[in-house]
């Protein structure tokens, strides 16, 4: 392993691992809180929010800091741990589950999230990541579409891409993703990364670094249109690093 690797690793782990201060507090759903976002409008920065099995309707309203994670033991299920797949956040498809602005922090650990959708022109139905930092440990990101929909559209109209995950710069600010473990699977996108897509420009770069994550049957299709799609599993461009 390269000096480098052994760098972006370290940080990586030091990321998962310690996403909270000393005095952070938990907060249970639904025991202390009736859904994920009362807990999260609660919760201060570096605050453990524990989230017991079950499907949660929810668009995700961040604050900076707040580390969501499942509860229950480390039992395996089908492709990793049982309480990953059974603790899901459903965005019912009526809106993205996730947006990150530039300079916000996102944890995540053991859930799935899936039912995010975008219609007309927009990017990113499970998450878009504007130039903050998203740390995902064994997180599942499925059957997200970012799709256009049926009205206002031409042949060769714009596209909608990243169904599962589109992250991208904010002026100088570039987004950071960084994903161990867990899954992008079977998501969609009216454009290039079905499953992720990753950009960034105007000066500033966009870092991806992903360890030990499944990427399968994701897809990129011409939703009313006659352009070819690229990348169903992952696309990047511009000034994006992807390790």
């Amino acid at each position: 392993m390269t000096k480098k690797r052994r760098y972006w690793t370290s940080l990586i782990l030091i990321a998962i691992a310690c996403p909270g201060g000393l005095t952070a507090r938990e907060w249970q759903v639904p025991e202390n809180a009736p859904t994920i976002q009362a807990a999260i409008d609660q919760a201060d920065p570096g605050d453990l929010i524990l989230v017991a099995p079950g499907t949660y309707g929810e668009r995700i309203r961040l604050k900076p800091r707040i580390t969501l994670r499942s509860q229950g033991d480390d039992a395996a299920g089908k492709t990793g741990l049982k309480r990953a797949e059974v603790t899901i956040i459903d965005g019912g498809g009526i809106d993205r589950v996730f947006h990150i602005f530039a300079g916000r922090t996102l944890f995540l650990k053991d859930l799935t999230v899936t039912g995010g959708v975008t219609v007309a022109d927009d990017h990113g139905a499970g998450f878009i990541n504007e130039g903050g930092t998203v740390v995902l440990n064994n997180v599942d990101i499925s059957g997200n579409q970012a799709l256009r929909g049926p009205t206002n559209l031409t042949d060769g109209a714009g596209s909608n891409v990243g169904g599962g995950f589109y992250v991208t710069n904010s002026g100088i600010l570039g987004g950071t993703v960084v994903m161990k473990g867990g899954s992008i699977t079977g998501n969609v996108s009216n454009g290039h990364g079905g499953g992720f897509y990753a950009s960034g420009n105007n000066g500033s770069t966009t870092s991806v670094f992903l360890d030990g994550v499944t990427i399968t049957s994701n897809t990129s299709i011409n939703e009313h249109s006659t352009i070819d799609r690229d990348g169903g599993g992952f696309y990047f461009t511009g000034q994006s690093n992807v390790l």
